[in-house]
């Protein structure tokens, strides 16, 4: 290993995890972990000049040649935790309305009706003053 590489690679074992979410087109179900050792993934983790590189997976063949594959995600069966279902459109339609915090935009417009808004010629102005 050499100081200030401009670019490095890796390749990493199938973690159980992974093996529990990611199955093969074709196949039925996940990985597993009984096959979870014929998968690697090749990543580029430092990259200084170009585009970004995907993260790609590899299935050990016969002799050891590592073959591309396509991985996909199972989708997770179980149910989401309570207080964390998903916003209804309302719900999504309000908070684009107000923005992320509607209490700041509240209290925005109480400020302005009480003192009157601040515009830049104002500022200007008195600045010109001194």
């Amino acid at each position: 290993m050499t100081d200030n590489a401009p670019w490095a690679a890796s390749l990493t074992k199938m973690s159980e995890g992974e093996a529990g979410k990611l199955g093969q087109l074709g196949d039925a179900g996940c990985v597993g972990e009984d096959r979870r050792g014929y998968y690697v993934r090749f990543s580029v983790p430092k990259q200084n000049y170009g585009n970004v590189i995907p993260d790609r997976w590899f299935k050990r063949d016969e002799g050891g040649v590592l073959l591309p594959v396509e991985l996909w995600a199972e989708k997770s069966e179980r149910e989401p935790r309570p207080g964390r279902q998903k916003a209804s459109a309302a719900g999504k339609a309000t908070i684009q309305g107000w923005g992320v915090y509607p209490h700041r935009t509240t209290a925005r417009k109480d400020r302005i009706a009480q003192f009157g808004a601040i515009q830049p010629p104002n500022i200007l102005n008195a600045h010109q003053r001194r």
